[in-house]
């Protein structure tokens, strides 16, 4: 039952995927920033997830592959990590789902199929290297001009060890996958993949 409440129909999907940037508003400020690239070919720019161009898809669900977290170069910046999906349901609630969460070397995979115009976001929890207590905090997967998940290629990208934002001015796609930076920066990133479910 709970399901129904997630799907929409293709029509509305269509309808909803691309509106004018005009309608864009300000996502809240988080420590951690969403990168986007549309495809995995060799040099794809990742850009700020906010001003990404909306991508053409019709589906009306997405597989989520959740395909590990990699550490910064020297050490983890994070001591602990767990990815929550969030659904809004048709009542105006929030269904929570265990995506991800951080165990052994952290380059286990996950994957969950999620209807595009239910899925809004990620909850993130985590607890920076050397901290005592957890920190909780949310990422936006869409916006006034993007309302539903679009497929492509997503990093979570972790504050640096001195908790200031990364600089994401000039990463690209190294062409793999499973490890879509060339090398290690200093931060942590986890990388994830959204493709259309046939």
């Amino acid at each position: 039952m709970q399901r129904r409440h997630f799907l929409r129909s293709a029509a509305v999907i269509g309808a909803a995927a691309c509106l004018p940037p005009a309608l864009s508003r300000a996502a809240p400020s988080s420590r951690f920033s969403l990168l986007y690239a549309a495809s995995a070919a060799p040099g794809t720019p990742f850009v700020p997830f906010a001003t990404a161009d909306c991508a053409a898809c019709g589906a009306e669900a997405l597989r989520v592959c959740v395909d590990g977290l990699h550490a910064a170069g020297e050490s983890p910046v994070l001591a602990d990590f767990t990815l929550t999906a969030l659904f809004d349901t048709l009542e105006g609630g929030r269904v929570p789902f265990l995506a991800w969460q951080a165990a052994g070397d952290n380059r286990h995979r996950t994957r969950f199929v999620a209807p595009r115009a239910g899925m809004r976001g990620f909850e993130l929890t985590y607890r920076p290297a050397g901290a005592a207590a957890d920190v909780r905090e949310t990422l936006a997967l869409t916006r006034a001009e993007a309302r539903v998940l679009m497929p492509g290629h997503y990093l979570i990208a972790s504050p640096r060890r001195d908790g200031s934002a990364v600089d994401t001015h000039g990463l690209v796609h190294s062409g793999d996958p499973l490890r879509p930076l060339a090398g290690p920066g200093d931060f942590d990133y986890l990388a994830l993949r959204m493709e259309a479910v046939a």
